[in-house]
């Protein structure tokens, strides 16, 4: 017996609980199997009373309950029975439990009585297996009146977590067993209510990152069935939008949820409506239905949308978002094509923003139309991408090659291959290139050596002033390279521009 004894025993919950159910053990092992099974049952009744008060503390009516219990007992009535019902309303049992837990309880009656049959010890054995699956292995569950404390001190009490994801994440954890299923469905809408008040207010940040993360640890944790009726997914979704779609958005939820109720969380994030106005996305939203995408767990419906939604988002949205640039440089290229200051700049600073690495993961092409745009931008002047330009040759070069090679072409060539001057910012043209390594930088040059080579005016001939200031560009250059490879490279692209003046110059300027 001592080591089933010694199982069980590691089960219980509560420290309070030992005593009763060490003396229950000990009757069993000194043979007093009617006294054994009495205090069992005691054991059972004492610890369903015991989490009552605990869950009274939080609970008024659970709070009721032990007035009426205490009541009964100033009036010498037995309390058993309401004790066994209320564990089973409460949630505290099941009603497998319940059935079992009334037998030993009849039982317990009939032992009593010291000329009738005493139990066998399998029997007393099989009664506390009972009372510490059913009850002594359980904590108390805390319902309504304690989740209305927890939301309180979650949204109030600044210093009631750390602001640390790891620290909240496992205090969810510790909460979650000590709060009853059936108000599951009330903590979430709590929540929800309490996070939608504050969401955008800057102010309040840490309660509603904290109200958020807890929010996804617990119903992570708990599991629950979002399709079910009382969970009411749709409606909570509509009464509190935002907080909703943010804590659904989890992709372990998001599965959970009906598919009325994914089309409703993805449109509240990409297409927020304030105000009775319908908003564009922030960075947080896109956060979270990229992870979804990135997981492969949107439908084709809900990618089409995102997409949409990227094509209209603010470039500093899609930043801080993450969304690789290969998903918008297209949009870029457009933008910067614009010859409007207005809509180049912002696409110019986005670029600068991705930086070269995402840059570099673009396709070759992509990253030569890039270069090129930029390049004819800041040539009309446009600020944001002058200043990016600017930036090429302020150290050693980062950006694709590529990308530079589009700059510098761009400067002497078309896409067509046609030649066209644009000496205003050849000059920084070529100090990004320069800035590259020695070896990139001089196969640079000279596929733009021959690319000048090659081709012929756009307009029939060049202004013989433009292929002066191209010279005069390539001589500063050579005067600041760092090696002889470099300055030999020049010196090619230098004769193949020479060559061009001497062919296709008109008239003088």
């Amino acid at each position: 017996m001592r080591e089933p004894i010694e199982r069980l025993r590691k089960k219980v919950a509560q420290k309070e609980d030992l005593i009763l159910f060490d003396e229950a053990a000990q009757c069993l092992a000194n043979g007093a199997y009617r006294a054994a099974y009495i205090v069992t049952w005691i054991t059972i009744a004492e610890s369903i009373r015991g989490k009552f008060k605990v869950m009274a503390l939080r609970d008024d009516e659970i709070q009721r309950l032990i007035k009426k219990i205490e009541d009964m007992e100033t009036q010498e009535k037995p309390t058993d029975t309401v004790l066994l019902n209320s564990a089973l309303k409460f949630g505290l049992i099941n009603g497998d439990e319940h059935l079992k837990l009334s037998q030993i309880r009849t039982l317990r009656g009939v032992y009593a009585h010291p000329l009738g049959s005493a139990p066998k010890p399998e029997e007393v054995l099989a009664a506390l297996v009972i009372a510490v699956d059913a009850v002594l292995s359980k904590p108390p569950m805390l319902r309504f009146g304690y989740v209305d404390q927890l939301t309180s001190a979650l949204f109030e009490d600044r210093h009631y977590l750390d602001d640390i994801q790891e620290k909240v994440q496992a205090f969810a954890g510790t909460v979650l067993p000590r709060i009853h299923f059936e108000v599951w469905p009330y903590l979430l809408k709590s929540i929800a209510s309490r996070l939608e008040a504050i969401i955008d207010d800057p102010d309040l940040a840490l309660f509603s990152r904290r109200g958020l993360e807890f929010a996804k640890a617990f119903f992570e944790r708990a599991e629950p069935d979002l399709k079910a009726e009382e969970w009411n997914s749709l409606r909570v979704i509509q009464d509190y939008p935002t907080a909703m779609s943010l804590i659904l958005i989890h992709p372990p939820l998001w599965l959970r949820l009906p598919d009325q109720a994914q089309d409703m969380v993805i449109g509240h994030l990409l297409e927020p409506v304030i105000n009775g106005t319908v908003c564009l996305p922030t960075a947080q939203h896109l956060i979270c239905v990229r992870i979804l995408r990135d997981k492969g767990l949107l439908s084709q419906r809900h990618l089409s949308r995102f997409s949409k939604a990227i094509a209209s988002a603010s470039y500093l949205e899609l930043i801080a978002a993450e969304i690789p640039l290969a998903e918008y440089a297209q949009r870029i290229i457009n933008d910067l094509r614009s010859h409007t200051w207005p809509i180049q700049n912002p696409a110019a600073d986005a670029l600068a923003l991705a930086g070269p690495d995402q840059c570099g993961r673009l396709g070759v092409q992509v990253q030569e139309t890039l270069g090129r745009n930029i390049l004819q931008a800041a040539d009309g002047n446009a600020y944001s991408a002058g200043r990016l330009l600017a930036s090429l040759g302020e150290r050693e070069n980062e950006w694709p090659e590529s990308f530079v090679k589009g700059v510098l072409f761009e400067a002497l060539v078309n896409e067509e291959g046609e030649l066209r001057f644009k000496q205003r910012c050849f000059t920084r043209a070529l100090v990004a290139t320069l800035a590259l390594p020695d070896q990139r930088s001089c196969m640079i040059i000279g596929e733009a050596a021959k690319a000048v080579k090659k081709s012929k005016p756009k307009y029939g001939w060049i202004a013989k002033s433009d292929s002066e200031k191209m010279q005069d560009a390539i001589s500063q250059a050579h005067s600041t390279a760092t090696t002889k490879e470099q300055r030999r490279a020049l010196r090619k692209l230098a004769t193949a521009i020479g060559n061009a003046a001497k062919k296709f110059v008109d008239l003088p300027f």
